[in-house]
C-alpha cells in the first residue's frame, strides 16, 4: 500500500520525539528499513530548503557611499561576473539563485 507523504512526516515526527524506530515501524505496519530512508530523505530536504546566504563585502565597504565602492565581482566556476556599482541585493540573489538551479 502506498502511503501519502503526510503519513511518513507524521512518523518521522515521532521518532523526532525520541520513540523507537522498531515500535513505530511495528505500530503502523511498516518496514523498519522503509522509515529510515523517510527520515533520511525528509532531513536530506530540509538540509538543501534551508539558504545558504553569502556576505559579500566589497575592498572599499567603508566608504559612505555604495556607487563609490567599485564593481562587485562575483566568481561562479571558472566565470567572473562584475555587477555595477549599486546593482540591488535582490537583484544578486535572484542571479545567484539561477546560477545554483539546475538546467
Amino acid at each position: 500500500m502506498r502511503r501519502p507523504r503526510s503519513f511518513w512526516k507524521a512518523r518521522v515526527a515521532e521518532l523526532a520525539r525520541g520513540r523507537r524506530i522498531e515500535r513505530v515501524a511495528e505500530q503502523h505496519g511498516v518496514r523498519v528499513e522503509r522509515l529510515r530512508w523517510w527520515r533520511w530523505r525528509l532531513a536530506t530536504e530540509a538540509q538543501a530548503a534551508v539558504p545558504r546566504l553569502v556576505e559579500v563585502v566589497t575592498a572599499r565597504a567603508a566608504q559612505a557611499d555604495p556607487a563609490d565602492a567599485g564593481p562587485l565581482r562575483l566568481l561562479v566556476e571558472a566565470a567572473v561576473l562584475e555587477l555595477p556599482p549599486g546593482t540591488p541585493p535582490e537583484f544578486v540573489g535572484r542571479l545567484l539563485r539561477s546560477l545554483r538551479a539546475p538546467c
